[in-house]
């Protein structure tokens, strides 16, 4: 009983490498860990703004006497979306400047500028265009639906479907972003081993190996990228919706009511479906590197003449091939257990408190029968 309240508590130091993994960088000239002074604001206001509420929780009178003016009622849930744009905006540009996407990018440049030698072009400025509009909408949108949807929770007399749609918005364009990159960069790269094996099969040229290691190159940057950590942080974040789910529906309701509660279901949803999405494109993804490896076996044993030197390309490629496995297919489900047992542990401790929310004096909390919602 004692080992496994224990070993519940290993996330939690997973969780904080994570942390540090966050905070800090290296410095490639120095060769020495510095703070991300981003990342590290980003992480401070989180702390600042959740101390806030847990003190407003509580009942400490000072926070009170500033939460029932209509400025409080309007600031705590704009702090909150803020907090939370800024932590995902900083989470998804640290990754993109930590694991060298620019190179990432030139590579797939590289291998596209070889294929031209063999009468093969790929067009990927829609692509291009589209990621480029999205990223526009989030920086325009966003900022917006923030602010309106501030407001609009500040204002006990809104329409609930209303501010749903408000929600939903922001939250889809907010997450849009990351989505479109690796949806876009997988079938990128799947396109890159499907030109292989069209080239093989029309050309049989060997020095194709080139474009192979360059394509297993971009590969492994990728999951480099999207590993193991990307798999914790999604499971901390579905986890982390189902406790601020449960918390807030016990919030009074002239706090947050059914706009926040709605949120969380939809960050819900949201966390489940990319989650579904990236395992399903990685696992399609990865048949065309598969495909690769059939041709080149065919290959050899249909050209009689040049058996050997196609012989030891395939077993180059196979040597050197990789997964898309992403780091989804290899994970630890036992680790997965104890991530549960401490999620169960978790939503106990967070029932002690359900006594002091309910204590909050003056405050008529949600009743989901009887809203005027």
């Amino acid at each position: 009983m004692f080992s496994s309240v224990i070993s519940s508590f290993e996330p939690l130091i997973i969780g904080s490498s994570l942390l540090g993994f966050i905070l800090f960088t290296i410095d490639i000239k120095k060769s020495t860990a510095v703070i991300n002074f981003w990342n590290f604001l980003s992480i401070f206001s989180t702390i600042v703004i959740n101390l806030i509420i847990i003190c407003y929780l509580w009942n400490f009178k000072i926070f009170n006497e500033i939460m029932i003016t209509e400025i409080g009622k309007a600031s705590m849930p704009f702090m909150m979306d803020i907090d939370h744009f800024l932590f995902i905006f900083i989470f998804i540009w640290n990754f993109l400047k930590r694991h060298k996407i620019v190179k990432f990018f030139k590579l797939l440049a590289e291998i596209d500028e070889d294929l031209t030698k063999f009468g093969l072009k790929f067009d990927y400025k829609r692509q291009q265009k589209f990621l480029t509009f999205v990223i526009i909408c989030i920086i325009i949108v966003t900022p917006l639906m923030i602010v309106f949807g501030s407001i609009v929770q500040a204002n006990l007399g809104i329409n609930f479907g209303y501010a749903i749609i408000l929600i939903v918005l922001w939250l889809f364009f907010l997450g849009l972003i990351y989505i479109t990159f690796f949806t876009t960069s997988m079938k990128n790269i799947g396109i890159r081993f499907e030109m292989l094996n069209f080239t093989l099969e029309h050309h049989q040229n060997l020095s194709l190996s080139k474009v192979h290691l360059k394509v297993v190159e971009t590969v492994k940057i990728f999951n480099n990228i999207f590993g193991i950590p990307m798999m914790l942080c999604f499971g901390n974040l579905f986890a982390f919706n189902c406790l601020t789910a449960f918390s807030f529906a016990m919030m009074p309701k002239e706090f947050f009511g059914f706009g926040v509660i709605a949120s969380m279901i939809f960050n819900f949803s949201f966390t489940s479906g990319s989650l579904f999405l990236i395992i399903n494109t990685a696992d399609k993804t990865g048949k065309a590197k598969e495909n690769l490896i059939e041709i080149l076996y065919k290959m050899a044993n249909e050209n009689d003449k040049n058996y050997e030197k196609i012989q030891n390309f395939v077993m180059q490629a196979k040597d050197l091939s990789v997964e898309f496995s992403c780091g989804f297919f290899d994970f630890n489900w036992k680790m997965l257990f104890k991530f549960i047992s401490a999620g169960v542990m978790y939503f106990i401790i967070l029932l002690q408190f359900e006594p002091v929310f309910k204590s909050s004096k003056n405050y008529e909390f949600v009743n989901f029968n009887n809203s005027s919602y």
